[in-house]
C-alpha cells in the first residue's frame, strides 16, 4: 500500500507539471492484488478451457486462460508458460 501511495503521489506530481489539473489529493482504493505463481511445467490452455467451467480462452484476444472462481470469488490468469 506504501509502495502505491507513492506512485500515486508522483504521477499526481508529473500530471500537473505537465499542466493537467487535477483538484485534490487523489484517494486511493485497492480493488485488485496480483500474484504470480510459476508452476514449474506449461499447460495446454484449449484443453483446460474443455474440461473445466467458468473459463474463457481466445488466444486472438488474449493470450491467456481466465478462470472464474466463485468461491473465493476469484479470477485466475492462466498463461502457456
Amino acid at each position: 500500500m506504501k509502495d502505491a501511495k507513492l506512485a500515486i503521489k508522483n504521477l499526481t506530481k508529473k500530471l500537473r507539471r505537465s499542466g493537467t489539473k487535477i483538484g485534490s489529493e487523489p484517494k486511493l482504493k485497492v480493488q485488485n492484488i496480483v500474484a504470480s505463481v510459476d508452476f514449474g511445467r506449461g499447460f495446454d490452455l484449449e484443453e483446460i478451457a474443455t474440461n473445466f467451467e467458468n473459463t474463457e480462452y481466445n488466444p486472438e484476444v488474449f493470450p491467456g486462460l481466465v478462470f472464474r472462481l466463485d468461491d473465493p470469488k476469484v479470477v485466475i490468469l492462466l498463461f502457456v508458460s
